[in-house]
């Protein structure tokens, strides 16, 4: 959770995802520990940080199906690169 005055950024991704970078088609992902990791949650706070969030930045198979099933991205809202998807809301 990164915040900015009234902003609540949350980045989340797949531990297994941390460190590596992914391009296809000009796009790149690089998910850097410097910008994801902060500490280790269960599904049940990954779902209410993302609730909370005002901004949302959350990569990988498992965190993603979990915010869809939550209600909380839409499919739209997804990219894939390299096979990974990506999901930015606000």
């Amino acid at each position: 959770m990164h915040r900015r005055e009234k902003t609540k950024i949350t980045v989340i991704c797949d531990e297994e995802l941390l460190g590596k970078k992914f391009e296809e088609n000009g796009m790149q992902l690089e998910v850097s520990e410097r910008f994801y990791k902060e500490r280790k949650i269960n599904d049940n706070e990954a779902v209410s940080a993302m609730e909370e969030a005002t901004i949302l930045n959350i990569t990988g198979k498992s965190i993603v199906k979990l915010a869809i099933e939550n209600k909380i991205i839409k499919k739209e809202n997804i990219i894939y690169i390299e096979g990974i998807p990506h999901a930015e809301a606000a």
